[in-house]
């Protein structure tokens, strides 16, 4: 009885973490409203300079807009700019007409969502139970 009451307990912290995540982001799924209350904005320059430039069928290696121009190779690497994701995120800009910034934070949503589904595994893998949380 007491387990089930355990569980019972986590559900409902599971729903109402889910339902605070909702409550924030209701303006982006809802009226198409940029969020920039995050941190992870100040990295939507590099993105929107690569997404930019590849779209114009443009390399991105040199950045004509930070420090007054300077190499911007080892960003493309260091921010996963390239990766299949990003690309594919990229590519839905010029497909569906979204904007880039939109594009952007798609982008980090689904990030935190594969981090937090690797966590999971990783860590059912670890303990062996199927609930990792316990």
């Amino acid at each position: 009885m007491n387990s089930s009451l355990s569980d019972r307990s986590i559900n409902l912290l599971i729903i109402g973490v889910l339902t605070v995540f909702a409550i924030i982001y209701y303006p982006l799924w809802l009226t198409h409203e940029e969020i920039l209350s995050h941190d992870a904005i100040m990295w939507f320059g590099s993105y929107a300079y690569t997404a930019d430039c590849l779209l114009n069928w443009h390399l991105p290696l040199w950045d004509p807009y930070g420090q007054a121009g300077n190499s911007f190779y080892q960003n493309l690497s260091l921010l996963g700019l390239l990766e299949p994701i990003s690309l594919f995120y990229m590519l839905m800009v010029k497909v569906f007409s979204i904007s880039i910034l939109k594009s952007y934070i798609y982008l980090s949503i689904t990030r935190i969502i594969f981090m937090s589904v690797g966590a999971y595994f990783a860590y059912r893998h670890i303990t062996g139970l199927k609930n990792s949380a316990k």
